[in-house]
């Protein structure tokens, strides 16, 4: 048989190749030692340089590239030309193609906000993967991103403000791509933003025209088609919809629309989704199908956390990152900010303050990381130098004279207040155009004799260098919901009217603002949710206004004692999110759901409340309370006697088995705790349950429950096992 004809000159193939030994004549590397530096086998440098091969995967050829110091334009020619001369990508279309290119480009980018100016690492260079756990079982699984992948089903990611949720949804487009490149996989990944899903339009023309505006900035020539978005994007292929920011729509009616829209079109058409979103209540996922599974984006372990440190002190340049890595996490335990760091915004925001001062302390909670953070940025954006804000507006203005450039130099000092409005605005739900916001505030109207378009070009440009906001199809929005939430508890007049508004209440009504915990099926807890979830929101406002006075502090503490469930949970969760709570509070708030769940008089439904606020916030007491729960024989309306135990299946393993084999604890309580190891995946469930069953000295309803527990426990092993063997993904 004849030797395999090589590509023409100018082919993809052989222009790949040629750039890939022109790198290495550069770098004088011979095969052997590109193959050690890139981490790949000799055999895989040869076949990459070869024209006569097949295309290298997207993986080898980022670790050559890495290995070469190919990067920036140069780097993405490489990856052009490997898409193209990939026989496997043939049978996609132009459109689909050049789709996928722009899509590569833009989820290398990092979602979180205020990435210092030259100093931005690739999404893939910082990021760590964290875990989910189904809801609302309990059941902790694999790794996220690949569980997510490989799963053949639609489902919703739920997690705390700042929780990765983007950035998981943007790694997931990103391996997506890759996986379809390398012919792993038949999901076509497409990312939008819910709120471009919330209109009137049809499902394929509102995500058409969010992917196509949203990609245009990263190079996308030809508008991706609702038609071809209608069908499978090629033969036996489907589309993989990425639905971030589902909270971010502010009414319960559009957020229930567009999970409508997504469940029907993934009844009849060619589609997958995975919704992401904040906690939201139980009843506005009623019109998703029942197999939607519905997951909890966990926070970093420790070790996940020192992961994070070391690659972005990497990736910034710090000295020996390991090292540094090290002195931070010993520097968050100093500053108490242990539990809190477990964020991965959190996290993202103080490994910067940490980088740009490795000598300064750390701050002390939630509110001042944010304002410690903007002020790093307004630092960097008034750098002095050529590439300062100052300099660049005389160099643009100074030619429309010295008042224009007096009220150009007025403005800068008022933007940080001016954003604080904006996002007052956008807070309350305007959606007015950023200009006509921002240019009817006497600190930025337009000055007489600049013409309107040079001076909103210069506002946007003093917006986008503030790293608090970036310009998404044609309009300038804040990087993080929490930016705005942060920015708009900073407008002193807004914040003290709501605030007033709140202390006014009184504390034995329920407060419509508090957020809901748990709503066992066929109940309902509506008095402790609003329409929108405003927590995160509010605790930037009693961080900010406690600075005033001592009000705050009095009125929490009283919220705690006097507030009931609600109260106590608000309190409970404001801690958990790094809100700044005095101890006394903190106390009082605890006491209050631990006696709620001790009180047999007490609502059931309110008792597994709280014991689960008690479960969230990692509280000692919640396995002594939850037994009290379930040992009391009136528990029946709650599903299953174990509900409160099994909430605490988030917890102490150890303590949950001691608990069900200890013999002087009530029947229902080992029942339960056995019963919560089976949800917790525990490998001692099995032979827990069966010793239940085995005790006579256990009452016969008890034995009955732990009898039908374990065969759930057997009949869930076995599903898993088949579910596992059937998301193994394939062979390269």
């Amino acid at each position: 048989m004849g030797e395999t004809k090589p590509p023409d000159e100018g082919h993809p193939r052989s222009e790949l190749s040629r750039r890939l030994r022109h790198a290495m004549t550069e770098k004088d590397l011979s095969q052997s030692t590109l193959a050690a530096r890139a981490g790949i086998s000799k055999a895989a440098v040869n076949n990459a340089l070869n024209p006569k091969k097949g295309a290298p995967t997207p993986h080898t050829l980022g670790m050559l590239a890495k290995a070469l110091g190919v990067t920036g334009e140069s780097l993405h020619t490489l990856r052009s030309l490997r898409d193209r001369a990939d026989t496997r990508t043939r049978q996609h279309s132009p459109q689909l193609h050049g789709y996928l290119d722009a899509a590569a480009r833009a989820v290398r980018q990092h979602p979180f906000p205020g990435m210092l100016p030259g100093a931005t690492p690739p999404l893939a260079d910082v990021y760590v993967g964290q875990r989910l756990r189904e809801l609302p079982s309990g059941a902790a699984t694999s790794a996220a991103a690949e569980m997510l992948l490989w799963g053949m089903g639609n489902c919703v990611v739920e997690s705390d403000p700042g929780g990765g949720k983007s950035t998981l949804l943007r790694t997931s487009a990103a391996k997506a791509i890759s996986h379809l490149l390398e012919g792993r996989t038949k999901s076509v990944p497409l990312l939008v933003s819910a709120a471009d899903l919330a209109g009137r339009s049809l499902l394929p023309e509102a995500i058409s025209a969010s992917v196509s505006a949203e990609l245009s900035e990263v190079g996308l020539l030809e508008t991706l088609p609702a038609e071809l978005i209608r069908t499978e994007p090629y033969p036996g292929a489907r589309w993989l919809l990425l639905v971030d920011g589902l909270d971010e729509i502010t009414d319960p009616a559009s957020r229930r629309r567009v999970l409508s829209k997504l469940t029907a079109s993934a009844d009849k058409g060619p589609f997958r989704f995975i919704v992401a979103t904040r906690q939201l209540p139980d009843e506005e996922f009623g019109a998703l199908d029942r197999t939607v599974v519905r997951y909890e984006l966990q926070p970093f372990a420790s070790r996940d956390l020192r992961q994070l440190a070391a690659r972005w002190f990497s990736g910034l340049g710090v000295p020996d990152p390991e090292h540094a890595a090290a002195a931070f996490h010993a520097a968050l335990a100093r500053a108490h900010l242990d539990d809190l760091a477990h964020n991965p915004l959190m996290a993202t925001m103080l490994c910067q303050l940490y980088a740009a001062a490795p000598g300064q302390a750390l701050p002390t909670g939630r509110t001042e990381i944010y304002q410690r953070f903007l002020d790093l940025l307004h630092e960097r954006q008034h750098t002095a130098g050529n590439s300062g804000i100052r300099t660049q507006t005389r160099q643009a203005l100074e030619r429309h004279g010295a008042r224009a450039l007096a009220l150009a130099e007025s403005m800068l000092d008022h933007l940080p207040a001016l954003i604080s409005h904006l996002a007052v605005e956008r807070h309350r739900g305007g959606d007015r155009p950023t200009m006509n916001v921002l240019m009817s505030q006497p600190a930025a109207g337009c000055p007489e004799g600049i013409p309107r378009t040079v001076w909103a070009d210069f506002l946007t440009d003093s917006l986008r260098r503030s790293g608090l906001l970036s310009l998404r199809r044609g309009e300038l929005t804040f990087l993080h919901q929490t930016l705005l939430e942060y920015c708009a508890a900073c407008h002193t007049e807004a914040r003290a009217q709501l605030l007033r508004t709140i202390f006014d209440k009184g504390w034995g009504r329920p407060w419509p603002w508090t957020r809901r915990i748990w709503t066992p099926p066929g109940g309902s807890l509506r008095s402790l949710w609003r329409d929108h979830d405003d927590s995160s929101y509010l605790g930037f406002l009693l961080d900010l206004e406690a600075e005033n006075g001592p009000d705050v502090a009095r009125n929490l503490c009283r919220l705690a004692t006097h507030g009931g469930l609600e109260g106590a949970a608000f309190i409970a969760e404001q801690a958990r999110m790094g809100t700044l709570i005095s101890e006394q509070t903190l106390q009082a708030a605890r006491s209050t759901l631990t006696s709620l769940a001790r009180d047999p008089r007490a609502n059931n439904v309110h008792r597994s409340v709280a014991v689960k606020t008690l479960v969230q916030w990692g509280d000692r007491r919640a396995l002594s309370a939850a037994a009290a729960v379930i040992a009391d024989p009136d528990v029946d309306e709650i599903p299953g006697r174990a509900q409160a135990l099994i909430m605490v299946s988030v917890g102490d393993a150890d303590a949950l088995a001691a608990l069900a084999q200890d013999p002087t604890a009530p029947a229902f309580a080992r029942a339960g705790a056995a019963a919560a190891l089976s949800v917790a995946n525990d490998r001692r469930a099995g032979a827990t349950l069966a010793s239940v069953i085995r005790d006579p000295v256990n009452n016969e309803a008890a034995r009955e429950f732990a009898a039908h527990m374990l065969d759930r426990h057997r009949s869930k092993r076995s599903s898993r096992k088949k579910t596992n063997r059937a998301r193994k993904p394939p062979r390269e």
